[in-house]
């Protein structure tokens, strides 16, 4: 088991430089005067992916070791929500989804940013993923954040199945199957509960409850 932690660490260690050199490479690629909006629309997106690798590394490493990603602070939520959906805008453009942010802007919880940051960028690419017309909706109140869709819903059956590693209920949309594993593993390493509320065909709603 020590043998495998370490081999999983040592692995993260080398992409995570990997993706930083490509993020450092396109912004420089970026600085150069002459380039069409075209070429800088695919650096963008190259950067995306190279950002959205890292932060998928870290997540893997957490999910395979119990690692702590940071320290405990004062996070503005709304912030938080809106720095975690940025890798999915485009996918929300695309499909021409509402998306639709019902949080105070005062409103602040302390807790650990990156960790609810690795939870939202996943519970928010799930939604995304499932949901090809409607709505995305974000939710704070009372201590519970949720995040609603109006995609395929989940299966009465599959509900025990959701945090499973490598589960998927559906062979829509792209992954690996982990996103929520590591949401769940996240959630039971702080202490917060995590729900789920689904109707097949209307859409899914998870709910983080932070102590």
């Amino acid at each position: 088991m020590l043998r495998e932690v370490e081999f999983i660490a040592n692995v993260s260690h080398e992409l995570r430089i990997l993706s930083t050199t490509i993020r450092t490479s396109c912004a420089l690629l970026a600085t150069e005067p002459n380039l069409s909006e075209r070429a800088r629309g695919r650096i963008g997106r190259i950067e995306a992916a190279a950002t959205r690798m890292g932060e998928q590394v870290q997540a893997l490493l957490f999910l395979a070791r119990d690692q702590a990603l940071g320290i405990m602070e004062p996070v503005a939520l709304a912030e938080c929500v809106y720095d975690a959906v940025e890798p999915v805008c485009t996918e929300i453009y695309r499909k021409r989804l509402i998306f639709e942010v019902a949080v105070e802007p005062k409103a602040v919880l302390t807790l650990n940013r990156q960790a609810l940051h690795t939870a939202l960028v996943n519970l928010l690419r799930n939604a995304v993923q499932y949901t090809e017309r409607g709505f995305i909706r974000v939710n704070f109140s009372q201590s519970r954040l949720s995040i609603s869709d109006s995609g395929i819903g989940i299966e009465p059956f599959y509900m025990p199945l959701l945090y499973e590693r490598f589960f998927r209920g559906s062979s829509q949309g792209e992954g690996l199957g982990i996103g929520l594993a590591i949401v769940k593993r996240i959630c039971d390493h702080y202490g917060w509960i995590i729900d789920v509320e689904s109707t097949p065909g209307k859409g899914a709603t998870f709910t983080s409850t932070f102590p």
